[in-house]
């Protein structure tokens, strides 16, 4: 909730998502996407710089590096979707260790 839409989460939905994560139900990837895709999300109209940017802290759980925030908003520039994005920090060796950590499924 505070690193992809920029809010205070409500505690039914904390609840739901965590219930369904730890119980393996859904991974980690599905439900960022979860929050990538909504409709509150998508309404912000966020820069691709600020999606990129939400996708670090949201996946990786930490800013962007200069270089890294370049290389992915030149992807999205060059015509490739936001959703490929998503994708690229799902399937990152980064994000794989962080979901490790904290034992949820990628």
């Amino acid at each position: 909730y505070t690193k992809c839409l920029g809010r205070k989460y409500d505690k039914s939905g904390l609840k739901s998502w965590a219930d369904l994560l730890h119980n393996h139900k859904i991974s980690g990837g599905a439900a960022a996407k979860g929050f990538f895709l909504s409709n509150e999300f998508i309404k912000k109209n966020y820069s691709d710089e600020e999606f990129v940017a939400r996708c670090y802290r949201t996946f990786l759980n930490r800013e962007a590096d200069a270089q890294g925030l370049k290389d992915w908003v030149s992807v999205l520039n060059s015509g490739e979707s936001r959703d490929f994005v998503l994708n690229g920090f799902i399937g990152s060796a980064e994000y794989g260790k962080l979901c490790s950590v904290y034992g949820i499924d990628r």
